[in-house]
């Protein structure tokens, strides 16, 4: 394991506690084919718990940025981070701008103009239901 040396001299700005990290210790089950206690043991992580910090919502492809920031700016949360690939991908999530302008990611996606609305308006319900 690594050493991790802090310099508290220097000042970066506010710091949100936070417990530790998303997901928390778990042994394996049905769903789950190996636990990763032994890890957080390892790392000295003792519970996790993000939710009075940020919200992660989680797309399972690749959104283009302007997706992300309709998530971020709709969320009725401060703190909002938008994850990608999660849990499978999707392929690309392009924006309906995206397809006027073309590219790799608009020609391989299998999606069409409107994806991003539909994903927005989806996860911004799922968040609120939430709140």
């Amino acid at each position: 394991m690594s050493t991790v040396k802090i310099d508290f001299e220097k000042k970066i700005g506010k710091v949100n506690v936070m417990h530790a990290v998303n997901n928390g210790p778990c042994v394996a089950g049905a769903e789950q084919t190996r636990g990763n206690q032994d890890d957080f043991k390892a790392a000295r992580i003792p519970y996790a718990r993000t939710h009075d910090a940020a919200f992660f919502a989680g797309y399972g492809g690749e959104p283009f940025t302007a997706i992300r920031n309709r998530t971020e700016a709709e969320s009725p949360f401060a703190n909002t981070f938008v994850c990608a690939l999660v849990n499978d991908s999707g392929g690309y999530f392009p924006s309906t701008k995206a397809y006027s302008e073309g590219g790799y990611e608009v020609l391989s996606s299998a999606f069409g103009p409107g994806t991003d609305d539909v994903l927005v308006e989806g996860m911004t319900k799922l968040l609120n239901s939430w709140k």
